[in-house]
């Protein structure tokens, strides 16, 4: 009886270095995939915080604006004096305040002074406006706003910038921010800079 025997086929050796060159793949595509990721959230915080830093320049070149348009139009002519609230009332928060002052209209032909009558309804008539950045600082009201610490407004001069003695105390001023439109805002700073700042 004669043995047969069976010859066994070869084992390829292409194919263990396929799997190891897929798996390499699949290890390199990975990597790259985190690495774009990776840069993707860098460049959207980086973006973020150019937004926010170019906002952040915005108001603050829109408050310049601002203070300087007030500054032309209550305190811009030769005309307006300026003095600080605490010298009507010593309890008063340091807001400066702009009036009209007598001007050649209010002397006779002699060059005196004609009197005003009542000359505290006559200043008072004169009063334009308190120098700080509430909205209706500028109705006419002689009463200076609240300037006291409180919720909802924020510090303009704190204790960070004056210490925490009582006489720094008085001078501390916390106002409440006020909502601008900056169409209309833009429109009456135009205004004012091509009337030569008058509000009268």
């Amino acid at each position: 009886m004669k043995k047969t025997s069976i010859r066994q086929k070869p084992k390829s050796a292409g194919g263990g270095f396929a799997l190891v060159a897929t798996l390499s793949l699949m290890i390199l595509l990975t990597l790259i995939a985190v690495g774009l990721l990776s840069l993707s959230a860098v460049s959207m915080r980086a973006s973020t915080a150019s937004s926010d830093d170019a906002i952040a320049k915005a108001n603050a070149r829109m408050s310049l604006m601002i203070a300087i348009g007030d500054l032309q139009k209550l305190a811009g002519n030769d005309t307006r004096i300026t003095a600080r609230a605490d010298i009507l009332d010593e309890a008063n928060p340091p807001f400066l305040g702009a009036w009209k002052s007598w001007e050649g209209t209010n002397h006779d032909e002699t060059g005196r002074p004609i009197s005003p009558g009542n000359y505290a309804d006559a200043k008072k008539n004169r009063f334009l406006g308190w120098l700080n950045s509430v909205s209706s600082a500028n109705s006419g009201a002689t009463d200076p706003p609240p300037a006291i610490a409180a919720n909802g407004r924020i510090a303009l001069i704190s204790p960070a910038t004056l210490g925490n003695s009582d006489e720094a105390a008085k001078l501390q001023i916390h106002l409440a921010p006020s909502k601008v439109n900056p169409t209309r805002l833009f429109r009456n700073r135009c205004t004012v800079f091509s009337r030569g700042g008058d509000p009268a």
